[in-house]
C-alpha cells in the first residue's frame, strides 16, 4: 500500500515539472507562481480591435493581480446590480394615481360608443391603477376589434334586407311599388316619428312582415277615409270629429264596423301625436 502511494506521488511531480524541450511553462502544483504570459490567451481578432492595445494595458499581468481585479469587480458590480435592482423594485412598486384626462386614446374613423361605457373604462382603471399607455393600447385594441364586428354585422343585415325586398317583390310582382306605397302610408297613420327610429332598426324579415300587414290594413281601408283624415287641419277638428262620431249612437263607430274604427282611431292619433297624420 505504501508502495502505490509513492508511485502516485512520484507520478504528479513529474506531469507538473516544467518541460523544457517544448519550451512551455507549465504550473507546478506543489508550487504557487505569478508568471504567466496573458497575451497567448488573446485571439488575433480581439488584438485586431481598435481599442485593444489602450485597453489592454489596464489588464494586470500576474495571476494574483488578475484573480484580486476579478474579485474586486464582482464585488462592485454585484453590489451596483443589487442597489439598481432595488431602486427599481422601488419605483414599480411606488403608488401612483392618476386622473381621468390621462387616460386618452384614439376612436376607430365612423365607431361611435356610449361614453357612459367609456367613462366607466376610465374609472375602473384609475381604481385599478392602470397605467395610461396600458389604458391606451388596450382600449384602442378592444375598440379596434368591436368596430370590425359591428361593420360584419352591419353588412350582414344589409345583406338580409336586400335578399327581403327581392322576395318581396317577387311575391307581389307588378303591384310592388303600389303596395309598398300604401303600407309606408298605412304605417305612418299608426306610428309616430319617435316609432319610425325602432323601425328603422328592425331586423329585415319584420319589416317584411309589417309591409304586409299595412298592405292588408290598407285594403280594408277606403281611399276616403284616408282623404277625410288628411283634410283635417288641426288638433281640434280631430277632438271635434270624434266628440261627433261618440255622440251620435247610430254611427258605425259602435256597431264595430272596421272602416269606423280605424277612422277614430286614428283621429286619436292625431292628437297624441300633435300633428296630421
Amino acid at each position: 500500500m505504501e508502495n502505490q502511494q509513492n508511485i502516485s506521488n512520484e507520478t504528479v511531480i513529474a506531469n507538473t515539472e516544467i518541460n523544457t524541450s517544448a519550451n512551455e511553462t507549465v504550473v507546478n502544483s506543489n508550487e504557487a507562481t505569478n508568471d504567466f504570459d496573458i497575451n497567448k490567451y488573446f485571439s488575433e481578432d480581439l488584438k485586431k480591435d481598435a481599442d485593444f492595445e489602450r485597453l489592454s494595458k489596464n489588464i494586470p499581468t500576474n495571476l494574483n493581480a488578475l484573480v484580486k481585479d476579478l474579485y474586486h469587480k464582482t464585488k462592485h458590480f454585484g453590489k451596483a446590480r443589487d442597489v439598481v435592482k432595488a431602486e427599481l423594485e422601488a419605483e414599480m412598486n411606488k403608488p401612483v394615481s392618476y386622473e381621468e384626462n390621462d387616460y386618452q386614446y384614439k376612436m376607430p374613423e365612423n365607431y361611435t360608443i356610449e361614453d357612459e361605457l367609456l367613462g366607466n373604462a376610465k374609472a375602473k382603471a384609475i381604481e385599478l391603477g392602470i397605467k395610461p399607455e396600458q389604458f391606451k393600447s388596450f382600449m384602442e385594441a378592444m375598440l379596434e376589434s368591436d368596430a370590425k364586428i359591428k361593420s360584419s354585422q352591419e353588412q350582414e343585415l344589409k345583406k338580409a334586407e336586400e335578399e327581403a325586398v327581392q322576395s318581396l317583390k317577387k311575391e307581389w310582382g307588378n303591384d310592388y311599388d303600389k303596395k309598398i306605397s300604401k303600407a309606408e302610408t298605412m304605417l305612418q297613420y299608426f306610428t309616430s316619428s319617435e316609432d319610425d327610429e325602432k323601425i328603422q332598426n328592425l331586423p329585415a324579415e319584420a319589416k317584411i312582415l309589417l309591409a304586409k300587414m299595412m298592405d292588408k290594413v290598407s285594403q280594408k281601408i277606403q281611399e276616403p277615409t284616408i282623404g277625410k283624415l288628411s283634410a283635417l287641419s288641426s288638433q281640434d277638428d280631430a277632438q271635434s270629429k270624434i266628440d261627433t262620431i261618440l255622440s251620435n249612437p247610430n254611427h258605425l263607430y259602435h256597431k264595430g264596423d272596421l272602416e269606423a274604427v280605424n277612422e277614430v282611431m286614428n283621429l286619436y292619433k292625431i292628437i297624441a301625436n300633435g300633428q296630421l297624420k
